[in-house]
């Protein structure tokens, strides 16, 4: 059994409540996000119980609930606030433009909350690819698909990065962006769409197909870019993230999958695109 399984759920609602506590009192996330994480981590509590009670009506519900106040966390940026700033305005390579990194702290403990709250529920029905070693080929394969198919249709140019920011922007991008981000898109909408859709229909592969196409619109919608064929871009990798999600039910190849794909991009070729 995996340890995120065995660690009761009071404790993980003071753990984060801590959390989230001590980031509002040094400044790290706004009142507003704090609110809004409360009400989450409430609808994230009884979720996971209405489903192992098949509770179905009342679940659907909360899980909407839940989509509505994640997607606040994530994209609600109230006046005069920034999230800690981690590189300011720097050129990473020649002819490059300024680029900013930032924490996003209210998302990042949104992500981590989701992945302790529903890591709990079974996936749908059992992995494509059982062997480590495919799966690993899958990974593997996907982001080098993913960023030929960039570097060929952007006009993209190889610039080797400074080691700092690489070694820098890899941490912030594995342990927040890509954990939250495929923690909501994977756990919370493309997982539980998938559930409910099965419940309702009766028929799993159905919901399992739709899920992943609702979620790969959900991750094009957040990442639009300036120029349709950024977007498309965009959307290819996010349904590559959602496909190897169906093919391993496994979260944390989703998430190395789209750790791969940023750490390759941001160390090897033109960053930022625009």
């Amino acid at each position: 059994m995996h340890a995120l399984t065995t660690i009761p759920a009071k404790y993980i609602i003071l753990v984060f409540t801590g959390i989230t506590l001590v980031s509002m009192s040094i400044g790290i996330i706004p009142i507003e996000v704090m609110v809004l994480l409360a009400g989450f981590g409430v609808l994230l509590y009884f979720y996971p119980r209405l489903i192992q009670n098949e509770k179905y009506i009342k679940a659907t519900c909360v899980w909407l609930g839940v989509v509505l106040f994640g997607l606040a966390i994530g994209l609600y940026r109230p006046d005069n606030f920034n999230y800690p700033l981690i590189l300011d305005a720097v050129i990473l390579h020649d002819k490059g433009n300024e680029y900013s990194l930032y924490f996003n702290t209210g998302k990042t403990i949104a992500g981590y909350m989701a992945l302790c709250f529903l890591f709990i529920l079974p996936a749908l029905g059992k992995p494509y690819i059982l062997l480590t070693t495919t799966r690993i080929v899958a990974v593997a394969v996907i982001p080098l698909a993913v960023l030929l198919l960039a570097y060929f249709s952007l006009d993209l140019n190889f610039y080797f990065k400074n080691l700092n920011y690489i070694l820098l922007f890899g941490a912030i991008n594995l342990l927040a962006t890509c954990v939250s981000e495929e923690a909501f898109m994977r756990l919370i909408f493309q997982k539980e769409i998938g559930r409910l859709l099965g419940v309702y229909c009766r028929k799993p592969l159905v919901g399992e197909s739709i899920s992943l196409l609702l979620t790969t619109l959900l991750f094009t919608g957040t990442h639009i870019g300036p120029s349709l064929d950024i977007t498309i871009v965009y959307a290819i990798a996010g349904f590559s993230y959602g496909l190897i999600y169906v093919l391993t039910k496994s979260i944390w190849y989703s998430i190395f999958c789209h750790f791969a794909v940023n750490i390759l991009h941001f160390s090897l070729l033109t960053y930022p695109i625009i």
